[in-house]
């Protein structure tokens, strides 16, 4: 494996989506990976570009084969990670960006050492505020998504390995970049090294 896997997590409307697409435009090397889903897609979603939409089934065939990295239930919906797929870009020299929960994040952390970073936003106000002006859910999943933020925030604030806040979205971005320029930097192959500057005549 030599791209490097990065998680980003946090709760519903702290900036996640936007977020990413900033860092996929950052890099040609950097790719969004493609989670599946039993979710039906919002207006404006593609099948295999937003996810892979799938039936029930179709998800469950595909634990029971260990088709996924890891996979979660999320608001009453199943989400995964498809193995092969990763592990074929992450070969060929590609960085992949996973937006996943706390749970799935710590479960691709264990099957690939991602790096995990929690997003989190300014207030819980401010969270509720963006829920509620994007328009995409009713009052009932915004109740439900504002109840698990506080969970999610904790559980990320003692697993995961940075925590950027997300009060300018510039700063957050530059946050984040340097957290992948670190990683890469901390990530260099030393044997390689040691092979070419003290070991070849």
């Amino acid at each position: 494996m030599n791209g490097l896997p990065i998680v980003i997590s946090g709760p519903s409307g702290c900036g996640k989506t936007t977020l990413s697409k900033f860092i996929l435009d950052s890099s040609s090397s950097m790719m969004e990976s493609v989670s599946y889903t039993t979710r039906p897609p919002r207006m404006g979603e593609e099948d295999g570009v937003n996810y892979h939409f799938v039936s029930n089934d179709q998800f469950n065939d595909m634990i029971r084969s260990g088709g996924f990295l890891e996979w979660s239930e999320v608001h009453g919906f199943k989400y995964g990670t498809g193995a092969e797929w990763v592990r074929e870009k992450l070969s060929n020299l590609k960085d992949l960006l996973f937006v996943l929960d706390i749970s799935g994040g710590m479960q691709l952390k264990a099957s690939i050492d991602a790096i995990t970073i929690l997003l989190v936003p300014p207030s819980i106000a401010s969270l509720e505020e963006r829920l509620v002006r994007r328009g995409t859910d009713d009052a009932d999943v915004i109740a439900r998504r504002m109840s698990s933020a506080s969970t999610e925030i904790s559980d990320g604030l003692k697993l995961y390995d940075y925590v950027v806040r997300n009060h300018r979205l510039e700063s957050a971005l530059y946050d984040i970049l340097s957290i992948i320029r670190t990683e890469h930097i901390r990530r260099v192959d030393r044997k390689l090294i040691n092979h070419y500057l003290l070991e070849s005549p």
